[in-house]
């Protein structure tokens, strides 16, 4: 739909369905705000790109994605109806092979194991920018846990155990600068090449802000909730910067449990 420009045109024919629990169940409803975040970025993005210089708003968007994204959102726990991290990123792909496994990369979301679901543009530029920030937070599987082990170790006066569980928040850090490296401006690296101007084109601007007026959530790195873990287990407190702002007005937008742990782990009376 993406490829033909036909997005809109689609979406114009399609009925209004309710968001409410009678027709969406919870058990349903992170898919249901994948979906309808994923055509709410498309149209956007298409509407952008057929209407370059104008003015985008969120009253754009068709009443069957807008009326029953704001009721999804509502039940989730989000301030207003806006782009979901899990939904942008965190929810959108599938494993090849879900037995995937090696010593190095000891989990199956891998790059090179992923596909990106729903695809937007089917592009290697999107399965590669989308699928290194998915195997970012497998990676971090382990390093959470790992967290929460430190902490309890210092309530436990206990060196030792706390010194086992940063030793896996290390590995797992480590991990991370690989996976990273991952994404490639260069086209010597086959599988793993981003071209600049396709990435800039497409998937860059797919899940800009959906109502800028409000500065409402948009793709970002600091949108990525294993920074805002970082940052509390480090025991950050200033936020004064504009990235730093930036980021505290994103973590709004975070399901409650993850606000709540995120919370937990920057108390200072646990700090390692």
């Amino acid at each position: 739909l993406v490829a033909h420009a036909a997005i809109q045109l689609r979406l114009a024919d399609m009925p209004i369905v309710a968001g409410d629990a009678a027709t969406i169940p919870d058990a349903a409803l992170n898919a249901a705000d994948v979906v309808l975040s994923t055509l709410a970025a498309a149209f956007s993005w298409e509407w952008r790109k057929a209407n370059p210089g104008g003015s985008w708003a969120l009253t754009l968007l068709p009443g069957c994605v807008l009326l029953p994204w704001r009721t999804v959102c509502a039940r989730l726990g989000m301030p207003a109806v806006g782009l979901t991290f899990k939904a942008l990123l965190g929810g959108r792909y599938s494993l090849r092979d879900p037995t995937a496994w090696s010593p190095e990369a000891p989990y199956p979301e891998r790059l090179e194991n992923l596909a990106i679901e729903p695809p937007v543009f089917g592009s290697r530029e999107e399965r590669v920018f989308l699928g290194c920030i998915i195997e970012s937070l497998a990676i971090f599987k382990e390093g959470l846990p790992a967290m929460v082990d430190a902490q309890q170790a210092v309530l436990d006066d206990d060196p030792a155990k706390c010194f086992a569980a940063l030793r896996v928040v290390k590995t797992c850090a480590n991990r991370l600068v690989t996976a990273f490296h991952k994404i490639s401006p260069n086209p010597q690296n086959g599988d793993f090449y981003v071209d600049p101007i396709v990435w800039g084109k497409t998937v860059a601007p797919l899940n800009a802000p959906i109502n800028p007026e409000m500065n409402l959530p948009g793709g970002s790195g600091l949108y990525c909730p294993l920074f805002h873990v970082f940052d509390a287990f480090l025991g950050r407190t200033k936020y004064d910067s504009a990235l730093g702002k930036e980021a505290l007005h994103l973590r709004e937008w975070f399901p409650p449990n993850w606000r709540a742990l995120i919370a937990a782990l920057g108390e200072p009376s646990l700090s390692v």
